[in-house]
């Protein structure tokens, strides 16, 4: 099983472009904290960075609604991209292939009239393949 669930920040506003044959592409990346108290006491804040790259509809809803310093639930898969460098050695590099994602908030003292319409763009789009059937024709 390939699943990986994360809240983080935004850390730059959604880069989106379509391939040839017109498939959206969005890529960002996000900061994740992480706070514990180590064994002397001391308070520690880890943060890790992570490139979190949408594929389609997904892509286009998260360049709708997701800003830099918003905080997003993420859940997808993770990949690895491996290449070969000008210099002829072998590269890779890992990054979230996302799924689904959740719109939280925004950062501090930014505005959230936004927020609702960003969580109806959300649910609109995780809803496109529902259809519209009377209650008594469902079969359970």
């Amino acid at each position: 099983m390939n699943v990986i669930t994360f809240t983080g920040r935004c850390t730059k506003d959604i880069e989106l472009f379509y391939t040839k044959a017109g498939e959206a592409i969005g890529k960002t990346d996000f900061a994740i904290n992480e706070y514990y108290t180590n064994k002397t006491g001391e308070k520690i804040e880890d943060t890790t960075y992570i490139e979190v790259v949408f594929y389609g509809r997904t892509a286009e809803n998260a360049n709708k609604i997701l800003r830099r310093g918003d905080l997003v639930a993420v859940q997808g898969k993770l990949k690895q991209q491996n290449w070969v460098s000008r210099e002829g050695k072998n590269r890779n590099k890992h990054y979230i292939q996302c799924t689904i994602f959740e719109f939280i908030s925004n950062p501090k003292g930014k505005s959230n009239q936004t927020k609702q319409t960003k969580q109806t763009e959300h649910a609109n789009s995780q809803n496109e393949n529902v259809y519209d059937i009377p209650e008594d024709e469902i079969p359970f």
